[in-house]
């Protein structure tokens, strides 16, 4: 079988790394960042996350363990619960309110912050040639840590033109 993706590297923004003015607060936020190459320029969006899912790197239980290669979760959910069908497609406009929603729970953005968030989150979406978002699976998919979290949201960007899949997780703990 032909390699789809490949695991390229990884940034992780954290929140904490910056200093708030008086009356806001790093609300222990942070963003995970992983990207990968796409190999197959021929392999529909279904193909791609499913590639995705196989990747070790999805195998992250997000609450400090990191990528288990042996491991069944994936953030708040049971590996096995996560096909395709869970992410749903998704514009521009909704991640992108997604995100300035889930940050405006911190107040005021350093702008350093603010200006890293653009460069390696909003930017990617604006540029992406296909989004995708993680629906809330529900109760039966989630594994037994999954409420450690006040908010997980999850995107999935494809970007055809510059041949990279990104996924970012943006959460707390």
């Amino acid at each position: 079988m032909t390699a789809i993706i490949r695991y390229e590297g990884r940034e992780f923004i954290n929140f904490r790394d910056f200093d708030f003015d008086p009356g806001s607060s790093h609300r222990f936020q942070w963003v995970d960042i992983k990207t990968f190459r796409l190999l197959d320029m021929d392999a529909d969006d279904h193909l791609v996350l499913e590639a995705l899912i196989r990747t070790i790197e999805f195998r992250d239980d997000y609450v400090g363990g990191g990528v288990n290669p042996d491991g069944d979760v994936h953030g708040p959910y049971f590996l096995d619960k996560l096909t395709p069908d869970a992410f749903t497609p998704a514009r521009s406009s909704t991640l992108q309110e997604t995100f300035r929603k889930w940050t405006n729970l911190c107040g005021s953005l350093p702008d350093r912050l603010r200006d890293t968030l653009l460069d390696q989150v909003i930017n990617p979406i604006e540029s992406a040639t296909t989004r995708f978002q993680l629906r809330n699976l529900g109760e039966v998919a989630k594994n037994d840590y999954a409420d450690i979290h006040n908010e997980f949201h999850e995107f999935v960007l494809i970007n055809r033109v510059e041949r990279r899949l990104i996924l970012i997780v943006a959460t707390d703990d």
